[in-house]
């Protein structure tokens, strides 16, 4: 049997989304094979479809999965109850190695009394996401000794264009808040003007709170067929395989935007990306393959202004400067930035 590794990352769905592409890297850079490694994955119950459908199908960890709504939400005692079954699932596991994908320090102080394991997490500097986790691999891949992998030649198969284009029209809701600030009013002007201008077909996206955000977005507007309003009526397991039909996906900063980006892989294909409050050299979504990446950011002196704590601050200005980091960000550039 190999080393046994455990991997926790509870949640968000970006999160697990970079770091299902993380563990993509590692098991394509290093030589694996004859069961070198057993992995396994402590994570949140809602999100295995989702890293199942991210993860290359060679990749199976052995999964252990909690409720993060009781642990961001939850009382006191279930916060504990939920912390102590995951204490309790890493002490019967005994691993060789435990790789902390989170960067809040109380996950890592609570795995403290799991003797003989080593312990590495996510480093607390300003690095790019999927740069950090990465970094947890190099280190396992040096104390491992894993020799590096030849890489194939053949690259992945093109997709071809699909004339649909795919907008996140709410987003920005965790377990732990409703972030307003991070949304962007434009949207009922940019889906106009793609049906005006454009001969794309447009694909709404957002969970089953955003019903009333794509009703906003299709207001007063002729749609002749041209809209696909999937709001609410997907599964998590189901959104990498419809996002990578698209020809572009428009989005705030958001966990879809995160999935868009690993899954959207061919020449013609670009993920949009709106950021206000949040810093796009930390979680700006990385293109994969062939595809392209392009980011709004009009980077106000009071951006960001999210400090990466889990903690979402109420935007401090009022009446027209309120949220002007996003609203700045016309639907006219967004649309540009199609083409």
């Amino acid at each position: 049997m190999g080393s046994r590794v455990v991997l926790v990352k509870l949640a968000a769905i970006g999160d697990v989304a970079v770091a299902c592409r993380a563990v993509n890297d590692f098991y394509s850079r290093c030589e694996l094979r004859n069961g070198r490694i057993e992995l396994h994955w402590i994570i949140d119950h809602d999100l295995v479809g989702l890293a199942r459908a991210l993860l290359d199908p060679d990749i199976q960890p052995i999964w252990h999965t909690v409720n993060s709504v009781r642990i961001f939400q939850g009382s006191a005692v279930e916060k504990a109850l939920e912390a102590l079954g995951i204490l309790k699932t890493v002490a019967f596991l005994r691993p060789d190695h435990i790789l902390m994908f989170h960067r809040d320090w109380r996950y890592k102080a609570l795995l403290r009394p799991v003797i003989g394991a080593s312990l590495t997490s996510v480093t607390r500097d300003p690095l790019h996401e999927f740069v950090a986790y990465q970094r947890l691999f190099d280190a396992l891949a040096q104390r491992l000794h894993l020799p590096p992998r030849e890489l194939p030649s053949h690259g992945q198969i093109p997709a071809s264009p699909s004339g649909r284009i795919g907008i996140l029209v709410g987003g920005a809701r965790s377990q732990k808040v409703d972030f307003a600030e991070k949304r962007w009013p434009r949207i009922p002007e940019l889906t106009r003007l793609l049906l005006e201008k454009t001969q794309a077909k447009i694909v709404l996206f957002g969970g089953p709170d955003d019903t009333a955000a794509a009703a906003a977005a299709l207001d007063g507007l002729s749609i002749d067929g041209r809209v696909e309003n999937l709001v609410g009526k997907l599964t998590l397991a189901e959104v990498p395989a419809t996002l990578a039909g698209l020809d572009a996906f428009i989005s705030i900063d958001s966990g879809l935007a995160h999935i868009a980006a690993a899954v959207m892989t061919s020449k013609h294909q670009r993920v949009i990306t709106l950021f206000g409050p949040t810093d796009p050299r930390i979680w700006a979504p990385l293109a994969s393959g062939n595809a392209n990446t392009k980011l709004h950011y009009k980077a106000p002196p009071c951006s960001p202004c999210y400090s990466g704590d889990g903690n979402f601050k109420p935007c401090r200005f009022e009446g027209e400067y309120f949220q002007h980091c996003m609203t700045g960000i016309s639907a006219e550039e967004v649309l540009r930035s199609l083409y």
